[in-house]
């Protein structure tokens, strides 16, 4: 059997979904929250590391709920609420 990981990053967590390729079923369903920081008035913020942290956490906790190998995933589709920028480092 062949997986897709559907994730879904929203304002108050990342949200992911198992699904078998073939038929569509939902094998299995994963939840991180997220923490909002408010440094100023009028200023929110969320941490990158955040985002990509929850990403493995879901990820890790349906395929372990599942308990198929990681191999079996085909695909991850990634959607998020809004476009975003990240600024890096030049390095």
């Amino acid at each position: 059997k062949r997986y897709v990981i559907g994730v879904d990053v929203g304002t108050e967590s990342v949200r992911a979904a198992l699904l078998n390729i073939h038929d569509g079923k939902v094998i299995g369903e994963a939840v991180e929250k997220l923490k909002t920081y408010y440094p100023l008035p009028g200023c929110v913020e969320q941490r990158p590391e955040d985002w990509y942290d929850s990403l493995g956490k879901v990820t890790k906790k349906i395929v372990e709920f599942a308990q198929i190998k990681a191999e079996a995933v085909a695909a991850i589709c990634l959607a998020t609420t809004s476009c975003t920028v990240v600024a890096c480092k030049s390095e």
